[in-house]
């Protein structure tokens, strides 16, 4: 799996320990330029998970060219079968098991997957003291739509040629 992150320190660690629990073997955390404690989390969880830590300096945000990057290390320097592109606050649930198992029933001629993508809805006496995750939400959005109310087609994954 691979992260871009900026500032995550409120979710980064639930995300990578999640995903570690589902199947992950490997992580490619890029982080652009952190103003908070999110390098420090990532470092002190490579400890014990398999965590390649990035620093990205470039105040670009050129993101498809630093997704790309990370798809390639994966190939290459982890020899990934499969690449999960995400964002720290996007959760990955296979269907039934876990993902290694899920991934591991498609035929090897597959390569890139689309997968649905739902919107957890987030209820609370405010949107401060509301969160939203897999495991505590139980409510889900047939049809995901970001902040301005457009329309989130489904999200792929990708398998290491």
């Amino acid at each position: 799996m691979t992260l871009l992150v900026r500032n995550e320190e409120d979710i980064i660690e639930q995300s990578l320990r999640f995903h570690h629990a589902r199947g992950v073997d490997s992580f490619i955390v890029m982080d652009n330029l952190s103003t908070d404690r999110t390098p420090e989390i990532i470092k002190s969880l490579a400890k014990t998970l398999d965590i390649e830590c990035v620093h990205q300096p470039e105040d670009t945000y050129d993101q498809a060219k630093w997704v790309t990057q990370m798809a390639r290390w994966a190939l290459c320097g982890h020899g990934a079968d499969w690449v999960i592109n995400s964002d720290a606050d996007e959760f990955w649930v296979a269907a039934s098991g876990d993902l290694k198992t899920e991934l591991q029933c498609v035929p090897d001629t597959t390569g890139t997957l689309s997968v649905a993508r739902h919107n957890a809805v987030v209820i609370g006496e405010t949107v401060h003291l509301a969160r939203s995750h897999p495991e505590t939400s139980d409510i889900f959005e047939k049809v995901s739509h970001n902040a301005l109310a457009r329309i989130i087609h489904e999200g792929r994954l990708a398998a290491a040629a």
